[in-house]
């Protein structure tokens, strides 16, 4: 796919934002290209297409998306945003993925889209600033393959996948509805298993 730069959109401070996952949803929750008349990748990563049907914003089916827009957002921002979100239409998707790229935010998929991701980047890079987070091993491991396109403006994150399967303190700033207290509940606190359970010989 050729990218048009000015077609590009950023923030305030110029900055692009990618967010790079492993793999789409499954197919009544996949917000396609086509779905939000087109965007610059296959699918819409991290974004579910009937968020208005989960009725709560703890809803397991929203973790990952929640997650990815705290760390976008902060977690209170998108609290706020996926709580007006739940009260839209069936079409909210749209909204949200015109949201997101008013401020130069892009989400793709490894397995959707790789020469996208790659075109995306090279498009961009010398000309403006982009940032690039790459979520879970599969996406880490494409970002090693483009590492010679990292500098002249280009910056690399990589992250825990935001899945319901990765728990603990490591979303305690991303996530909106993490709880010290229910964390607490289900795990043991590391200092204790070192203090009161190890064996250092």
């Amino acid at each position: 796919m050729e990218f048009e730069i000015q077609n590009i959109r950023y923030d305030n401070s110029g900055v692009t934002r990618l967010v790079v996952g492993k793999s789409s949803y499954s197919d009544g929750k996949v917000v396609s290209s086509n779905d939000v008349g087109g965007y610059f990748f296959k699918n819409v990563a991290f974004v579910v297409k009937n968020i208005n049907e989960y009725g709560k914003i703890e809803n397991n089916e929203l973790t990952s998306f929640r997650r990815v827009l705290g760390m976008l957002l902060s977690a209170k921002k998108a609290d706020e945003k996926i709580q007006e979100w739940l009260r839209g239409d069936d079409e909210i998707y749209k909204e949200v993925v015109k949201y997101l790229s008013c401020m130069g935010i892009y989400l793709a998929n490894v397995e959707d889209d790789k020469e996208n991701i790659k075109g995306f980047i090279s498009t961009i890079r010398e000309k403006r600033k982009l940032k690039v987070i790459f979520l879970g091993d599969d996406a880490i491991r494409y970002m090693s393959k483009l590492k010679y396109l990292e500098g002249q403006g280009i910056e690399f994150y990589s992250y825990i996948h935001p899945s319901p399967q990765n728990n603990g303190l490591i979303f305690e700033k991303f996530d909106p509805c993490f709880s010290k207290e229910k964390y607490n509940k289900k795990y043991t606190d590391s200092e204790k298993i070192v203090n009161d359970f190890s064996i250092y010989v």
